[in-house]
Protein backbone atom coordinates (compact mmCIF):
# COMPACT_ATOMS: atom_id res chain seq x y z
CA UNK A 1 0.00 0.00 0.00
CA UNK A 2 2.70 2.22 1.21
CA UNK A 3 4.27 1.80 -2.65
CA UNK A 4 0.85 3.05 -4.24
CA UNK A 5 0.94 6.17 -2.27
CA UNK A 6 4.49 6.66 -3.10
CA UNK A 7 3.82 5.94 -7.11
CA UNK A 8 0.91 8.57 -6.49
CA UNK A 9 3.03 11.27 -4.94
CA UNK A 10 5.55 10.49 -7.58
CA UNK A 11 3.37 10.88 -10.86
CA UNK A 12 1.83 14.82 -9.15
CA UNK A 13 5.45 15.31 -8.84
CA UNK A 14 6.48 14.37 -12.32
CA UNK A 15 3.03 16.16 -13.71
CA UNK A 16 4.03 19.17 -11.96
CA UNK A 17 7.18 19.86 -13.08
CA UNK A 18 7.04 18.54 -16.66
CA UNK A 19 2.97 19.45 -17.64
CA UNK A 20 2.23 22.47 -15.22
CA UNK A 21 5.04 24.65 -16.54
CA UNK A 22 4.78 24.06 -19.97
CA UNK A 23 1.05 25.01 -20.05
CA UNK A 24 2.45 28.21 -17.69
CA UNK A 25 4.60 28.97 -20.59
CA UNK A 26 2.34 28.58 -23.36
CA UNK A 27 -0.93 30.80 -21.58
CA UNK A 28 1.54 33.71 -20.43
CA UNK A 29 3.15 33.46 -24.37
CA UNK A 30 -0.48 34.19 -25.84
CA UNK A 31 -0.91 37.45 -23.48
CA UNK A 32 2.33 38.48 -24.08
CA UNK A 33 1.78 38.85 -27.58
CA UNK A 34 -2.43 39.72 -27.46
CA UNK A 35 -2.59 43.05 -29.19
CA UNK A 36 -4.15 45.93 -26.97
CA UNK A 37 -7.71 46.51 -26.87
CA UNK A 38 -8.86 49.07 -29.91
CA UNK A 39 -9.47 52.29 -28.88
CA UNK A 40 -13.62 53.26 -29.84
CA UNK A 41 -13.97 57.41 -29.52
CA UNK A 42 -17.94 58.21 -29.62
CA UNK A 43 -19.07 61.73 -30.12
CA UNK A 44 -22.68 61.89 -28.87
CA UNK A 45 -23.87 65.36 -30.70
CA UNK A 46 -26.37 66.11 -27.99
CA UNK A 47 -27.32 69.99 -28.52
CA UNK A 48 -26.71 71.08 -32.24
CA UNK A 49 -28.16 74.76 -32.89
CA UNK A 50 -26.95 77.38 -35.80
CA UNK A 51 -24.47 78.62 -33.59
CA UNK A 52 -22.62 75.47 -32.28
CA UNK A 53 -22.86 71.66 -31.68
CA UNK A 54 -22.26 70.13 -27.92
CA UNK A 55 -22.60 66.78 -26.61
CA UNK A 56 -20.22 64.41 -25.32
CA UNK A 57 -17.67 62.06 -25.61
CA UNK A 58 -17.44 58.42 -24.71
CA UNK A 59 -14.31 56.15 -25.31
CA UNK A 60 -15.11 51.89 -25.34
CA UNK A 61 -18.68 53.17 -23.76
CA UNK A 62 -17.46 55.74 -20.86
CA UNK A 63 -18.38 59.12 -21.13
CA UNK A 64 -15.75 60.94 -20.00
CA UNK A 65 -16.18 64.49 -21.41
CA UNK A 66 -17.90 67.04 -23.38
CA UNK A 67 -17.51 68.09 -26.75
CA UNK A 68 -17.87 71.36 -28.63
CA UNK A 69 -17.85 71.89 -32.35
CA UNK A 70 -19.04 74.74 -34.67
CA UNK A 71 -22.29 74.39 -36.07
CA UNK A 72 -23.05 71.93 -38.75
CA UNK A 73 -23.12 73.87 -42.39
CA UNK A 74 -22.66 71.38 -44.86
CA UNK A 75 -19.34 70.07 -43.99
CA UNK A 76 -17.59 73.41 -45.24
CA UNK A 77 -14.43 73.84 -44.66
CA UNK A 78 -13.41 75.98 -41.47
CA UNK A 79 -16.99 76.93 -40.33
CA UNK A 80 -18.68 73.74 -40.01
CA UNK A 81 -18.92 70.78 -38.14
CA UNK A 82 -17.74 67.24 -39.70
CA UNK A 83 -20.61 64.81 -41.44
CA UNK A 84 -21.69 62.19 -39.09
CA UNK A 85 -19.58 58.72 -39.69
CA UNK A 86 -17.08 56.67 -38.37
CA UNK A 87 -13.49 57.58 -39.29
CA UNK A 88 -10.39 55.70 -38.56
CA UNK A 89 -7.73 57.84 -35.81
CA UNK A 90 -4.28 58.57 -36.10
CA UNK A 91 -1.94 60.27 -32.68
CA UNK A 92 -0.10 63.26 -33.79
CA UNK A 93 2.82 64.52 -31.47
CA UNK A 94 3.84 67.60 -34.07
CA UNK A 95 1.40 69.87 -31.98
CA UNK A 96 2.52 72.14 -28.91
CA UNK A 97 0.45 69.84 -26.84
CA UNK A 98 2.34 66.98 -28.37
CA UNK A 99 -0.46 64.19 -28.50
CA UNK A 100 -3.83 64.68 -30.87
CA UNK A 101 -6.16 62.38 -31.85
CA UNK A 102 -6.86 63.29 -35.64
CA UNK A 103 -9.45 62.00 -37.53
CA UNK A 104 -8.50 60.08 -41.00
CA UNK A 105 -11.18 59.73 -43.69
CA UNK A 106 -13.13 62.89 -43.38
CA UNK A 107 -14.84 63.54 -46.62
CA UNK A 108 -13.39 67.36 -47.80
CA UNK A 109 -12.01 67.68 -45.06
CA UNK A 110 -7.94 67.34 -43.51
CA UNK A 111 -6.31 67.75 -40.32
CA UNK A 112 -9.57 67.28 -37.97
CA UNK A 113 -8.32 66.69 -34.74
CA UNK A 114 -9.74 66.35 -31.32
CA UNK A 115 -7.84 68.96 -28.64
CA UNK A 116 -8.26 71.49 -26.37
CA UNK A 117 -10.25 74.83 -26.77
CA UNK A 118 -12.74 76.86 -25.12
CA UNK A 119 -14.74 78.38 -27.22
CA UNK A 120 -15.91 77.73 -31.17
CA UNK A 121 -12.75 80.82 -32.34
CA UNK A 122 -10.29 78.02 -31.08
CA UNK A 123 -11.83 75.58 -33.89
CA UNK A 124 -11.57 75.69 -37.39
CA UNK A 125 -13.62 72.88 -37.62
CA UNK A 126 -11.99 70.47 -35.00
CA UNK A 127 -13.53 68.64 -31.59
CA UNK A 128 -12.86 70.93 -28.31
CA UNK A 129 -13.39 68.74 -25.05
CA UNK A 130 -13.73 69.81 -21.62
CA UNK A 131 -14.96 68.34 -18.57
CA UNK A 132 -18.12 71.12 -18.29
CA UNK A 133 -19.82 73.32 -20.76
CA UNK A 134 -20.71 76.81 -19.97
CA UNK A 135 -24.26 77.87 -19.79
CA UNK A 136 -24.81 78.67 -22.77
CA UNK A 137 -23.70 75.42 -24.11
CA UNK A 138 -21.33 76.77 -26.72
CA UNK A 139 -18.72 77.08 -25.32
CA UNK A 140 -16.14 74.98 -22.45
CA UNK A 141 -16.08 76.19 -18.84
CA UNK A 142 -13.02 77.90 -18.66
CA UNK A 143 -10.02 75.56 -16.65
CA UNK A 144 -12.16 72.17 -18.16
CA UNK A 145 -10.65 71.90 -21.42
CA UNK A 146 -7.00 70.63 -19.87
CA UNK A 147 -8.22 68.26 -17.70
CA UNK A 148 -10.69 66.72 -20.25
CA UNK A 149 -8.14 66.46 -22.58
CA UNK A 150 -5.39 64.29 -20.15
CA UNK A 151 -7.96 62.15 -19.60
CA UNK A 152 -8.85 61.07 -23.21
CA UNK A 153 -4.95 60.94 -23.24
CA UNK A 154 -4.88 58.44 -19.53
CA UNK A 155 -7.68 56.90 -21.45
CA UNK A 156 -5.80 55.75 -24.18
CA UNK A 157 -2.30 55.00 -22.50
CA UNK A 158 -3.89 54.03 -19.02
CA UNK A 159 -1.79 56.17 -17.19
CA UNK A 160 -1.04 59.62 -16.56
CA UNK A 161 2.58 59.17 -17.46
CA UNK A 162 3.37 56.59 -20.33
CA UNK A 163 6.55 55.32 -21.41
CA UNK A 164 5.42 53.87 -25.05
CA UNK A 165 2.75 53.91 -27.26
CA UNK A 166 0.32 50.74 -27.13
CA UNK A 167 -0.61 48.90 -30.47
CA UNK A 168 -3.83 50.23 -30.26
CA UNK A 169 -6.57 50.82 -33.91
CA UNK A 170 -7.80 54.23 -33.16
CA UNK A 171 -11.65 54.91 -34.27
CA UNK A 172 -13.99 58.15 -33.88
CA UNK A 173 -17.84 57.38 -34.66
CA UNK A 174 -19.50 60.34 -34.58
CA UNK A 175 -23.40 60.13 -33.65
CA UNK A 176 -26.06 63.11 -34.39
CA UNK A 177 -26.19 66.47 -35.92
Amino acid sequence: MKWIYLWIALAAITLNSFCVPEIFDQRHALKKHKKAEDFKVTVFRQYPNNKCTSGYLAVNGNIICYTLEKPWIDNINNISSIPEGTYGGILRYDHSDHWRIELVGVPNRPNIQIHIGNVLDDTKGCILVGTALGPDLCSIKGGTSAPAYAKLKNAFYGTDNPTSTPDKNISVEIVGH
